[in-house]
């Protein structure tokens, strides 16, 4: 799959289209191509990277490990990806207050029908908080998904177990 290049002066943008054995020889020779603009090419298109199997690589082992690390950097840009979107959905349902709390600091607090206050935090164990009225964690609980879940999915099933079943909450949850 080929990668098209961008390379920019003051004067002239010449697009060039190259595979993905040339690119590092692109970035290296190029006079007037930007390491931002290449590296920026260079992930926009990670999904479509592909490793040729012939006639570049030293030998078959070489080919078949760039192919591995290109499929991991796929699965890397997919789960970036995901979590993006997940982050989107997360903050689409929190209040103006929570809101707030998660962008400045990756926390908001939740208050159960009981009144309790927790804390949840960008992370995925232990990231539970149980506050006192002042405001101090008396105690974390630890309850998420699976792992291939992208972290605001674990805090939106935890927001709404929290609001809405808080009594199932405590029953799965560890408490550390």
């Amino acid at each position: 799959m080929p990668y098209y290049i961008t390379t920019a002066n003051a004067t002239n943008t010449t697009t060039a289209t190259t595979t993905s054995p040339t690119v590092w020889t692109s970035w290296i020779s190029s006079t007037t191509a930007t390491t931002t603009s290449i590296w920026t090419t260079w992930v926009d298109n990670i999904e479509e990277f592909t490793v040729p199997t012939t006639g570049v690589w030293r030998s078959q082992e070489d080919a078949e490990r760039l192919q591995r690390e290109a499929e991991r950097l796929q699965r890397l840009h997919r789960a970036a990806a995901a979590d993006a979107r997940a982050d989107e959905l997360l903050i689409s349902l929190l209040n103006a207050e929570q809101r707030e709390q998660y962008k400045t600091e990756k926390y908001f607090t939740v208050c159960a029908r009981s009144g309790k206050l927790y804390r949840l935090r960008r992370a995925i164990l232990g990231s539970i908080d149980v506050l006192d009225d002042a405001g101090k964690v008396k105690h974390r609980y630890c309850a998420h998904l699976r792992n291939d879940v992208p972290v605001p999915d674990h805090l939106i099933a935890q927001k709404f177990m929290i609001e809405h079943h808080e009594q199932e909450f405590l029953r799965i949850a560890n408490r550390s």
